[in-house]
């Protein structure tokens, strides 16, 4: 498993700041596309299976408080989170590239839509942008 380090709040928010990040369902090969990443420059580039990611969801969500939980619940119609949610539990890996300008953004976003890459989205400091 990839380093989730710098992606989740300490509230339990999925927040990856400053990478491009998108579901790769089944059957595409979600290390294939991390490779290719690789292979155009980027650096930074993180795979997770579905197995992985929903484990560690359910770690952190055993060590929040009442209070984080329903924040979460409060706000989590309608984000990435929800919706990268859905997607794993139907066997999507989920891939992260560090994009640190704009023209990163652009490639990594062409990069994981040409292989199988969906629910595509940008992280930026405090906001987040759906890429189509």
């Amino acid at each position: 498993m990839d380093s989730n380090e710098g992606l989740i709040t300490k509230s339990g928010m999925f927040h990856p700041k400053g990478f491009v990040v998108a579901a790769v369902p089944p059957p595409t090969d979600a290390g294939g596309v991390g490779q290719t990443l690789r292979d155009a420059g980027f650096t930074d580039v993180r795979v997770f299976t579905s197995q992985e990611i929903l484990e560690d969801v359910k770690r952190i969500e055993g060590k929040q408080s009442f209070f984080d939980r329903l924040a979460m619940s409060l706000s989590e119609e309608g984000t990435p989170r929800e919706m990268y949610l859905e997607k794993i539990k139907q066997g999507a890996a989920i891939v992260l590239a560090q994009a640190n300008s704009d023209e990163d953004i652009t490639a990594a976003h062409m990069i994981l839509k040409t292989n199988g890459g969906q629910n595509m989205v940008y992280y930026g400091d405090t906001t987040f942008r759906e890429l189509r």
